[in-house]
């Protein structure tokens, strides 16, 4: 078996089949499911290539970082 030339969009993919944006009976439903979702995946979902950090702890990070290297 070869490795996959896109593993992130083959991890994305397979969240977004088992998310429940696929069973939605109006509009508004929908943005609702997909604002949830969102917010799932920026602040609760740990990504593995970001040290395990949500994508919002990880920013905080890199933003705090850079403020300190700044001040210096």
């Amino acid at each position: 078996m070869t490795p996959s030339p896109k593993p992130c969009s083959k991890s994305s993919n397979r969240i977004r089949k088992w998310s429940p944006l696929y069973h939605f009976t109006s509009l508004e439903q929908l943005k609702l499911e997909w604002n949830d979702y969102v917010h799932w995946f920026n602040h609760i979902r740990i990504h593995g290539t970001l040290g395990y950090l949500t994508l919002v702890e990880f920013k905080r990070q890199a933003l705090s970082s850079l403020v300190l290297t700044f001040q210096e």
